[in-house]
């Protein structure tokens, strides 16, 4: 993979045989990627569900009124993104 500008070029090393058969396996796997969706939309609907709209609103700003969106260079900050901080699901 190499970027030039705002696009990236990337090549591979397969066999027309092997990009088919690529291809073939990331349709069939399609189905099961949008069900794993739904049901994690889902989880995650029936968390949020569980507290007060205002509640989550005013604890993720409180979490991030600390950044200044001025000086914050997300290629540069030692900070684990939002999402790591977050405990681990229970399933």
């Amino acid at each position: 993979m190499v970027r030039r500008g705002r696009y990236i070029e990337m090549r591979n090393h397969r066999s027309p045989d092997e990009q088919r058969e690529l291809k073939r396996r990331m349709q069939e796997s399609r189905p099961e990627i949008f069900a794993e969706i739904e049901r994690k939309t889902s989880e995650l609907l029936q968390i949020v569900h569980k507290y007060n709209s205002l509640d989550l609103a005013a604890n993720l700003f409180f979490r991030e009124i600390f950044h200044d969106p001025d000086e914050y260079v997300e290629s540069e900050s030692k900070l684990k993104p939002h999402w790591s901080s977050m405990p681990p699901s229970s399933s």
